[in-house]
């Protein structure tokens, strides 16, 4: 007995497929270039580092009453390098240089994000 595809299973698979490019291009694309790293501490501003300044990788420490941080920041990504905290899961985690994503130390109540031109420009809007 050999069972054959109907027209339902060959129209959810292309859904899945196109909902699978969608988050990509979503995740990808959609925020832009990199363009700047925030920093937040305990949910507030705390600094904004444009990336396209560093041509050469910097180190920057961030020290605040919750702890202290070491960051390296260069016109690609930007990593932690060192931090105070017991798990070290943001020292663990690596360099981040696409738009959109964090690095998040919970400890120190430290949130790194890398920003995209789109970003920007729903800001100045």
């Amino acid at each position: 007995m050999r069972k054959s595809f109907t027209k339902w299973d060959v129209s959810i698979f292309i859904a899945v497929l196109g909902l699978a490019f969608g988050l990509y291009f979503l995740c990808t694309g959609f925020l832009g270039e990199p363009v700047s790293i925030e920093v937040e501490v305990a949910g507030k501003p705390y600094a904004r580092y444009e990336m396209k300044r560093y041509h050469q990788p910097e180190e920057i420490q961030i020290r605040t009453q919750y702890g202290s941080n070491t960051l390296r920041i260069s016109d690609k990504d930007v990593c932690v390098l060192d931090a105070d905290c017991p798990d070290k899961l943001d020292v663990k985690q690596g360099a981040i240089h696409k738009s959109g994503e964090t690095i998040v130390c919970l400890p120190n109540k430290l949130v790194i994000k890398i920003s995209g031109e789109r970003d920007l420009d729903a800001l100045s809007e």
